[in-house]
């Protein structure tokens, strides 16, 4: 379950999946979402990912939940910019997460700041630098308490490629890289919702167009530190889906800010997605409920996948489905 603590941000994406919702400001309410951990903890969830709208580290709560999650014995991992991660938030954190991976997507200031756009406004580049610097040592100050205290959390980072940030690529890696982190995931642009502002045609890179690039990118490599790029993905940008109907959704699912439940990222902000809202009903109630099923029967029967955002999360389950459901295997019987 993808989970959105807050609809607030402290930074402007160019490429967020969200930007066309302003960033409305709510909060996942405390005593509801502790309790809701429990019916969900006793109904089977394995993993909560910390993301979604905002930024997941300025819900003043953020600490009580990864814990309380923890505690019912759900596996949790979170993304975020970093740049609110202090040191007594690290501390509260750490023990009790999977991995967290941090969203770093230039690798001078000058990129940094048109690709990440801090949301406060007038920003100077001399305060840029100062902020680029911070989120380096909060990461700086995370890997080192990780290894203090001998977690097992995993420290990453993310860069999602674009033509306005490949140029600083290299020198993220070496940030990051000397930051401490374990790996480095290079990402194309998905476009998840035809209301966002980013146009999805400007953000595509072609993968010949960057073998070079990935090929140095690759040279930063050793035993404690690994370049991820995701070639699969690059390569779902430019080709049709195989299979005709989602059956990923029943794997997973989305809570935003308001409460609402729903199917997935792409749909979560359309109500004949919304299977229903945990301020309304409990997860069972909503799970069970008759509107999932009418939302269940659409996504596996009638739904055009080519429709969807390319690489969008539910696409790799459905794909290893497809593998299993529609299978045509040769000599079936002599497996």
């Amino acid at each position: 379950m993808e989970v959105s603590p807050v609809g607030l941000c402290n930074h402007r994406c160019i490429f967020c999946a969200y930007d066309y919702i302003d960033y409305p400001n709510r909060h996942l309410d405390r005593d509801r979402f502790l309790s809701f951990l429990d019916e969900v903890s006793s109904l089977g969830l394995k993993s909560i990912l910390y993301a979604g709208e905002g930024e997941p580290l300025i819900h003043k709560n953020i600490a009580e939940f990864v814990k309380k999650s923890k505690e019912v014995g759900i596996d949790c991992g979170m993304f975020s910019n970093g740049e609110l991660l202090s040191e007594k938030l690290a501390q509260k954190l750490l023990p009790n997460l999977t991995f967290l991976r941090f969203s770093f997507n230039g690798g001078d200031a000058q990129t940094y700041a048109k690709i990440h756009k801090p949301s406060k406004n007038n920003v100077s580049m001399e305060q840029i630098n100062i902020l680029m610097t911070k989120v380096l040592k909060n990461i700086e100050y995370a890997t080192s308490f990780r290894i203090k205290e001998r977690l097992q959390v995993d420290l990453g980072s993310q860069f999602v490629l674009l033509p306005e940030n490949k140029h600083s690529l290299i020198s993220a890696i070496s940030n990051l890289k000397n930051a401490g982190v374990d790996f480095i995931s290079i990402k194309p642009f998905v476009f998840q919702n035809e209301g966002q502002k980013y146009n999805k045609n400007n953000g595509f890179i072609a993968l010949d167009e960057i073998r070079d690039l990935i090929n140095e990118a690759k040279s930063y490599e050793d035993s404690n530190f690994k370049v991820i790029f995701r070639e699969n993905a690059f390569l779902n940008k430019e080709k049709e889906r195989h299979y005709a109907h989602c059956y990923g959704c029943n794997f997973i699912t989305t809570l935003n800010s308001a409460g609402d439940l729903a199917s997935c990222l792409p749909y979560w902000d359309k109500e004949e997605f919304v299977y229903g809202n945990i301020y309304k009903n409990t997860f069972y109630e909503i799970w069970n409920g008759e509107k999932r099923k009418k939302i269940k029967y659409f996504l596996e029967n009638r739904l055009d996948c080519n429709k969807c955002p390319a690489n969008c999360r539910p696409n790799a389950i459905n794909e290893f489905l497809d593998e299993i459901l529609n299978a045509k295997v040769k000599h079936v019987n002599f497996i």
